[in-house]
């Protein structure tokens, strides 16, 4: 990562350690229960991992300087062999949940919702993500027919979309080497393969999610600033209006104003950014929460 030495910088730090040292946690304890092992082992895998991970930063930290002449030098190498990597991950991740379709759960309540049938009224669902996912899977099958397959070939195509957009996220934020990282983990992790088996508004709204973050990163590449920023909001918004995780779209966007822009700035510009952002925020919250009601018959305050 490469965010600034400041207050805000050390709250990310702080958060994206204390998130990577729970999903260590899960994952090992995981692994450990699958094979009979104490939690303790899972703790102790959890604990050597992190203190390889400190030792392999501090080690890169120490040769920066090498590390950058050959990247200068080899980039073009480097990009293939990134591409190439992104593919390969790419197509395992595929194929393992093309091979885990045989033992998917085929029964869901989005799919009895979302199935065409005559005279089929659409439920009323207040939740934004699951609504828009009903409506998409409504959708396929009127296209291509009531098949359950047709739901899970679908999750498997969001959650490869949005796994893909949020490679280019984090190669923009973090570099090609922790993008590289995560999204090889995320695409071979047992966990997200049973979930891109599942019919669930998750993936879709994980989609959601990761374009809402790209486009808040390329919010102030704009000359207009302010009206950058308090679009930024809006698009924050939209992620909250969604589902309350959204909350986190918000948290990146005032990072992207107060961390993401040059120190030499006037600290003035970057709090005003900030706060036409929370304004903008504000006011899609509660235009989406208008939309909705206008859209769905029901009432602002249920809604």
């Amino acid at each position: 990562m490469s965010w600034n030495k400041n207050a805000f910088g050390y709250l990310m730090w702080l958060i994206y350690v204390f998130v990577t040292g729970m999903v260590l946690l899960v994952t090992t304890s995981g692994f450990c229960a699958e094979r009979g092992m104490h939690f303790g082992w899972g703790i102790g895998i959890s604990a050597g991992i992190g203190i390889l991970g400190g030792i392999l930063v501090f080690c890169l930290r120490r040769w920066t300087s090498a590390c950058k002449n050959f990247v200068e030098k080899k980039r073009n190498l480097l990009v293939v062999f990134e591409g190439v990597l992104v593919l390969g991950f790419t197509l395992a991740g595929i194929w393992l949940r093309v091979m885990g379709m045989a033992a998917a759960n085929w029964s869901s309540e989005y799919y009895e919702a979302a199935q065409v049938v005559a005279e089929q009224r659409m439920p009323r669902i207040v939740h934004g993500a699951s609504y828009l996912y009903v409506e998409m899977l409504h959708g396929l099958l009127l296209l291509l027919g009531n098949h359950y397959a047709v739901g899970i070939w679908a999750q498997i195509a969001l959650q490869v979309a949005a796994l893909l957009v949020f490679f280019f996220v984090m190669r923009k934020s973090a570099g090609a080497l922790a993008a590289l990282s995560a999204f090889g983990f995320f695409m071979c992790a047992p966990y997200m393969v049973q979930n891109a088996l599942v019919l669930s508004p998750v993936m879709l709204y994980f989609l959601i999610f990761m374009v809402c973050a790209t486009l808040i990163a390329a919010g102030f590449q704009r000359k207009r600033e302010n009206v950058a920023a308090f679009l930024m909001g809006i698009i924050a918004a939209f992620g909250c209006y969604l589902d309350i995780s959204g909350i986190l779209l918000l948290i990146f966007a005032l990072w992207v104003i107060l961390c993401g822009r040059r120190e030499e700035e006037e600290k003035r510009k970057k709090f005003v950014s900030a706060l036409l952002c929370l304004a903008g925020a504000a006011a899609g919250f509660l235009g989406y929460i208008l939309s909705d009601a206008l859209l769905s018959g029901k009432s602002f305050l249920r809604v």
